[in-house]
């Protein structure tokens, strides 16, 4: 049961956190360069999750 808990708040801590930074490091279509990728919110939050669960999951563990 304590693992689910852990898991649900890594989940939790990390979907705020990438919404968060996804909406910080948008960039408007007016300020685009041409011939440069920008992510969108989207593939920002997406990443962002995939890159912030598993840490913050043994963080919370106490196995840092």
């Amino acid at each position: 049961m304590n693992l689910l808990k852990v898991i649900l708040a890594a989940v939790i801590l990390s979907f705020i956190i990438s919404i968060i930074g996804s909406i910080m490091f948008y960039t408007p279509y007016l300020d685009r360069d041409p011939d440069v990728y920008y992510p969108t919110i989207v593939e920002s939050f997406i990443y962002g999750m995939i890159y912030l669960t598993p840490g913050i999951g043994v963080y919370q563990n106490g196995l840092r």
